[in-house]
């Protein structure tokens, strides 16, 4: 080829394909609109209390954890449900759904004569969760308690009402009864105060 000689390429790209290279070539680079940030469930503020007084089988619980689970909308609060019906259990589309739609608004520790009290909530749907431990043995059925040893063993799993409990034992706290109470979500107005005791 000599000096003066030129040589043209024609593209194999057409038009229409050029234009869509350079726009996600734009993506890539970050030209194109700023990033998208997370969008979290957030709380919003309130004004009302809910409140109530913890009671086990041997009487008042003191030292319970109390939490207050806030849940952003009617199928978040179903998807809580259904974890509470031993004929039905969370799906996979449940739980992938309270990760994202299931904040915890707080957690308090029942005072000596069992009670406890959540302060500035909301309106919205939320659900309850007690956690207590106990040496005695609580007065129902139960199934055989394994040697040390074992991860996690449900001594009694049972519905009452709009709650779940259970009673289980870990190895790390073997000859402790862990009880659990899970209770249905309900929807509270954000004004006033609602009561919410657990009597067992």
């Amino acid at each position: 080829m000599s000096k003066n000689s030129t040589q043209s390429f024609s593209s194999p790209m057409k038009p229409g394909s050029i234009v869509i290279f350079l726009v996600f070539t734009m993506i890539m680079a970050g030209c194109v609109g700023p990033a998208q940030p997370d969008l979290d469930p957030v709380i919003p503020s309130g004004n009302g209390i809910i409140s109530g007084q913890v009671v086990g089988k041997a009487g008042s619980v003191a030292g319970a954890l109390v939490q207050l689970n806030y849940l952003t909308d009617e199928s978040c609060a179903a998807a809580n449900d259904h974890g509470l019906d031993m004929n039905v259990g969370q799906s996979d589309t449940d739980i992938e759904m309270l990760k994202q739609c299931h904040i915890e608004f707080g957690r308090v520790p029942t005072d000596a004569n069992g009670q406890y009290q959540f302060e500035s909530v909301p309106p919205g749907y939320f659900a309850i969760w007690i956690h207590w431990e106990q040496n005695e043995a609580p007065n129902i059925p139960l199934r055989e308690i394994p040697p040390p040893g074992y991860y996690f063993t449900t001594l009694s799993a049972e519905i009452v009402g709009d709650h779940r409990i259970d009673v289980s034992m870990n190895e790390e706290t073997h000859g402790v009864y862990e009880v659990d109470v899970h209770f249905h979500s309900f929807v509270f107005s954000g004004e006033g105060e609602l009561g919410f005791d657990f009597n067992w």
